[in-house]
Formats: C-alpha cells, structure tokens, sequence
C-alpha cells in the first residue's frame, strides 16, 4: 500500500525527473531516482535490491513531466506485484513493466504536451496580461507583479494536481488505467482552455492596437496587419515568414504615407 510519506517523497523526486536528461535514456535516470523510494519500501519488506530495480528502470524512459506520475504510480503496483511473486514468475512481470511504461509514457505525451505547452501555458499568459492590464489602468501598486502571481497559480496549481492525482490513479488503477484516461475527455478540456485563452486575448489584442496609451500608434492599420499575418498563416507558412511579411507590410505602409 502506498502511504502518504511515500507518495510525497516519489512527487518531489518527480520534479528532477529531466535534471539528468540524455539522449540515449532520455528521461531514464529521473525515472529511476524518482522511483527509488518505492524500490526501498520494497526491498524492507523482503522484495528484490533496490540495486536491481534501478538497474532495470535504467532503459529508455521520455515522457511529458507532468505526466509521468501515471507512469510512475502504474509502476510502483507493478513492481510491489513483482516482489510478491514466486521468483520463476518475476521475469514476465518484468517485461510487463518495461512495455507499459513505453506503452503509457509514449500515450501521455503527446496529451500532456497538448494540454499544457500548447494550451494551459498560453491561455494562463493572456489571463496575467489581461490582468496586469486592468490593474494597471486602476492604478493598483505593483499590477506586474500580481499579474505573474497570477500566472504562476493558474499554471502549477493544475500541473501540480496532475501530479498528485495522477501517481493516486496509476498506483489505484495498475493496468486499467488506459481505460480510466479515455473518460477524460482531454480534447473537451483543453477546448475549455482556449476558449477561456481566448476570451481573455481579445480585449488584450484590442487594446494593444487601438487604445492608447496601450497602442503608441493606435491604428486601423495594426488591425488589418493582425488580419492579414493570422490569414496568411492558416495557408502554412511558418512564423519566420509571416514576420517578415507583416514587417514588409508596415515598411511599404510607411513609405506609401499611410501610416
């Protein structure tokens, strides 16, 4: 059973689960040293060396960080499984503990780079500048700094109940966990999340192209610029490109007299 002392001590190890990335292992070593203090909980009760289940933790290991807690609780049942079996039955088990990890690892990245690089992270920024933005204009003392308070709580305070729930789940669930993380919904979450991303955006773009002081040279013309990069990258350009034209657009603008 996985106590409270326990949990706490695999979550923090979890943190420096990239502080040894490599490109052979990848995130192997992290996985290993945030798992230990499994493996020594198991070895006191009369399992197998801790030597020994780090050595095997030491094979190829990537996944999104915040994730890897599901892997890591999935895991630590399996291993706790592992050292109650008979010692003929071990190697099976041992190889049902390396795919899964491949198999969860691979899984839960591509969702958790999703969910947070590519949505919370962004939405979370827009919310703090949007704020800072109200707070700024109401005068309030020192609006940056609540605004990256802001930012900070709204980002970890999720990431970090992904990690605490998480291990729960992984630990509660074992090799049923595939079918738990399919009722999670993870695209109607993270359309949640730009909607609200978005929401708070709108007024910021807005008042950073028409509303001085936010817009030093407020413009119709910074709209039709915006307009016009957003449009030519839905054709794929890439953002290289679309800077350069938009840059190109303001110095023609500029030369014409328009702006």
């Amino acid at each position: 059973m996985m106590s409270a002392r326990l949990k706490t001590n695999v979550i923090a190890r979890s943190f420096l689960l990239q502080s040894c990335w490599n490109y052979q292992g990848m995130q192997n070593i992290g996985f290993a040293f945030a798992i230990q203090p499994w493996l020594r909980t198991i070895e006191r009760r009369g399992g197998p060396s801790v030597v020994e289940g780090t050595k095997r933790h030491l094979e190829y290991f990537n996944t999104q960080p915040y994730m890897a807690s599901f892997v890591l609780g999935v895991t630590g049942r399996l291993e706790e499984e592992l050292a109650a079996a008979a010692p003929e039955a071990r190697a099976p088990i041992e190889q049902r503990i390396s795919r899964l990890k491949a198999a969860f690892g691979s899984a839960l990245a591509g969702v958790g780079d999703s969910l947070f690089w590519a949505t919370l992270r962004p939405a979370c920024a827009a919310f703090a500048m949007l704020l800072w933005l109200v707070l700024f204009s109401m005068g309030v003392y020192d609006a940056f700094g609540w605004a990256a308070l802001a930012y900070l709580a709204s980002y970890n305070v999720p990431a970090l109940a992904v990690r605490w729930r998480g291990l729960a789940l992984g630990y509660g669930l074992g090799e049923g966990l595939a079918g738990e993380l399919k009722r999670f919904n993870w695209q109607d979450r993270m359309r949640k999340i730009r909607w609200a991303g978005l929401i708070c955006a709108v007024p910021l773009t807005i008042a950073a192209l028409l509303v001085p002081p936010w817009a030093p040279a407020a413009s119709w013309w910074n709209v039709l610029a915006l307009a016009a990069a957003v449009g030519i990258r839905q054709f794929g350009w890439p953002t290289p490109r679309v800077c350069a034209a938009s840059l190109a657009f303001f110095v023609i603008a500029a030369a014409a007299g328009v702006l």
